[in-house]
């Protein structure tokens, strides 16, 4: 079942039988595993393809990283906010306390962390 949506993308979870839709996101999707990460993708409902795919990995003190790809082609067009919604509602579910990551801001690299 599909976690949130908007008018081009639904947002669902990542499976191990979606490594190649993760490849086709390309380098910045290099980062990203499944081995015991909550993973979710934006998904182009027209032809399955992923427009992003964000992840945490659950920390035992209650903190998570947080990693985001966005492919090129979907940059500025609200898919990182989509996901980060959705991600954070997973987390919320998954009674995670702290959200950490990293993102790119007039190209510095930043901490943030969402509480």
């Amino acid at each position: 079942m599909p976690l949130a949506t908007n008018p081009r993308l639904v947002v669902r979870a990542v499976s191990a039988n979606d490594a190649t839709l993760l490849e086709r996101l390309g380098p910045q999707a290099r980062s990203l595993r499944l081995d015991g990460r909550v993973t979710l993708a934006a998904v182009d409902p027209r032809d399955g393809s992923f427009a992003g795919v964000a992840q945490y990995a659950p920390g035992g003190d209650g903190t998570s990283d947080v990693t985001f790809a966005i492919a090129d082609e979907w940059q500025r067009r609200g898919v990182g906010a989509m996901l980060a919604l959705a991600l954070l509602r997973r987390a919320t579910a998954d009674r995670r306390r702290r959200i950490a990551g990293m993102f790119l801001g007039r190209g510095l690299l930043r901490p943030a962390a969402l509480a």
